[in-house]
């Protein structure tokens, strides 16, 4: 049997060219789905954190946790792709007009379990925001930090400049810890909402969310940059 090796050195080539094209255009992000330390989101869940829920209160006190997406309460959110190619997918968000208050919340691992976040006590918490419609709030988000209920840091009240454009936020850990949070026991990352009963009708998109080690170099307990 003849053994064309010039035909065997084509098909080699070929094969180096689409394992080429298939590594390039891998989507931005994959590699922190697959474990990047500190990370929460970046065009998907990170595996150390077991996903996004809604918490919401209603006006007869009764309250309701929800892990899907579009659940048809207050809190709706889902994945989608950004308008700008090169951030590939971000989180959104969308209050309805229905009476109640929540929050979006980014959870530990598995149920029950929490997390020791001491390595990044002198860090930051850190997400872009893109407020596209504040509806009825007072323009305003707030945030905090959970670890077991009801261990909590403060709420972090955030002005955000206007509407249609990304900032970075970025929230000094040890301030959280002044204010209640316990670094060795974390289940919830992020917790965010916009102010209390006046959330109806917003609209507002996260990427990137992330837990950070290092100090904070701006002298300040939330930093907002464009």
């Amino acid at each position: 049997m003849k053994i064309n090796f010039a035909n065997i050195l084509l098909v080699f080539l070929v094969f180096i060219s689409l394992a080429a094209v298939f590594v390039t255009t891998r989507p931005v992000g994959d590699v922190a789905c697959d474990g990047e330390e500190g990370v929460i989101f970046t065009d998907c869940i990170d595996p150390s954190w077991r996903g996004i829920s809604s918490w919401e209160m209603f006006e007869s006190n009764y309250e309701s946790i929800s892990s899907k997406p579009n659940n048809g309460d207050l809190v709706e959110w889902q994945v989608v792709p950004a308008d700008v190619e090169q951030r590939g997918k971000v989180i959104d968000i969308r209050y309805s007009d229905a009476l109640a208050n929540g929050r979006v919340r980014f959870h530990t691992s598995k149920p029950g379990q929490v997390k020791d976040m001491s390595a990044y006590a002198t860090g930051t918490i850190e997400f872009d925001v893109r407020v596209l419609d504040w509806g009825r709030s007072d323009r305003a988000l707030v945030v905090r930090v959970v670890c077991g209920y009801p261990c909590a840091s403060g709420p972090v009240r955030i002005q955000v400049p206007g509407t249609g454009e990304w900032h970075t936020i970025k929230l000094a850990i040890a301030q959280l810890v002044d204010d209640g949070l316990e670094l060795d026991s974390v289940d919830i990352g992020l917790a965010i909402s916009p102010t209390w009963n006046r959330m109806q009708g917003v609209h507002f998109q996260m990427d990137n969310i992330r837990w950070v080690k290092g100090a904070m170099a701006e002298q300040t307990d939330v930093f907002v940059s464009e």
